[in-house]
């Protein structure tokens, strides 16, 4: 970890590319994949509180590659437009917020494609260190939660630092609460 933290450091000296590794497209992405998990969640549930609709042997994406939560979502909106599904919270309006949030999704990575190609070599190296870092980071929060079970929370990765601010969902016996929380009955259950 200490050789991560060297690495971010000199790349964020040489030739000031802190100043530019900050992209604005990169807010207006994880917004997108925010709402696109979103959905995929409330989908998920649909499909699995239906009787006779099944993702038995499919693979959804889960996690925050935007390749598979896009793949996840065309698995799903063919599913949730089902006549079966209406009933459950799914069918056309359903399908149509998914595309809706397939289309804002690949606009958002589109754009966020465009603006990281134009920046420098070394603002570049910086951010993929930067990820790097990041991931490693999760590691050891995931790490800390299996070892601390009674203290779990401690060690979540917070969504303020990630800009994503609001509240976490509230375990059994906490008492937070996650904003927007409700809606499809069960939808938490299935995590991201």
């Amino acid at each position: 970890m200490g050789a991560h933290l060297a690495a971010v450091d000199t790349a964020a000296a040489e030739k000031g590319a802190a100043r530019e590794s900050t992209l604005p497209t990169g807010e207006a992405l994880d917004l997108a994949v925010e709402a696109a998990k979103e959905w995929r969640r409330d989908a998920a549930t649909v499909v699995a509180v239906t009787p006779g609709l099944s993702l038995r042997g499919v693979r959804l994406g889960t996690g925050s590659s935007v390749a598979m939560l896009l793949q996840s979502i065309r698995v799903l909106l063919p599913v949730v437009a089902n006549p079966k599904a209406k009933g459950s919270g799914g069918g056309p309006s359903m399908r149509a917020a998914g595309q809706k949030t397939l289309a804002a999704l690949e606009k958002a990575r589109d754009a966020h494609r465009t603006a990281l190609a134009r920046l420098s070599p070394a603002a570049r190296a910086l951010a993929a260190l930067k990820g790097i870092l990041y991931e490693e980071l999760k590691r050891v929060g995931r790490v800390a939660r299996n070892v601390a079970r009674g203290k779990s929370s401690e060690f979540a990765v917070s969504r303020h630092v990630r800009g994503g601010g609001g509240r976490r969902k509230a375990k059994k016996g906490e008492g937070a609460s996650r904003e927007g929380a409700g809606g499809t009955p069960g939808a938490s259950t299935l995590g991201t």
